[in-house]
């Protein structure tokens, strides 16, 4: 058996309400929910949530801890499920999202090794698959530190309506 990691941010722990407050997970899609669950399982990560029927009856999802307690959701649909691409505005595009990682290496082991995710060039360790990015933050004091958005030009940081920290990066 792998390494066994702590789960913080659990909502079975957490006050009543506090998921609509804040983000309190980041999520994958995935083609084969059980066999990468058991396999993230079997290498010491903590379960939260086993496989089941997502609440809207549309696909199956289940919840781990990585290894800093940031609640990672594995979602399997049968549909596609992202949106089309932004053509106007300001924002572009998703950037990434930065979570918390105390422990730096076992979270690059995690999403660079487990999850099969890319290193990408950044000033911190950031991982990507697809259009998903994450940004790890050893400094960060909430399991998500704050989402980043490419925009036309670069604005303050600002919160949106939940309190979450939204940055603006200028993107050509």
């Amino acid at each position: 058996m792998g390494k066994r990691y702590p789960a913080q941010g659990d909502l079975r722990t957490e006050p009543r309400g506090w998921a609509r407050q804040r983000l309190n997970h980041i999520g994958f899609m995935t083609d084969d929910l059980d066999a990468d669950y058991a396999r993230l399982i079997e290498l010491g990560y903590t379960e939260l949530t086993a496989p089941r029927t997502a609440s809207s009856g549309q696909g199956r999802l289940a919840f781990i801890a990585d290894p800093n307690g940031v609640r990672v959701e594995l979602l399997q649909r049968s549909e596609d499920f992202r949106i089309p691409p932004i053509v106007s505005g300001p924002v572009r595009h998703f950037s990434y999202v930065a979570l918390a990682a105390p422990d730096l290496e076992a979270a690059v082991e995690f999403y660079g090794t487990h999850l099969g995710m890319h290193s990408v060039p950044s000033d911190s360790p950031t991982f990507r698959i697809g259009d998903d990015a994450v940004k790890l933050l050893p400094a960060a004091t909430t399991p998500i530190d704050h989402l980043a958005l490419a925009a036309t030009v670069a604005r303050p940081d600002a919160r949106d309506p939940d309190g979450n920290r939204v940055i603006f990066q200028a993107h050509s």
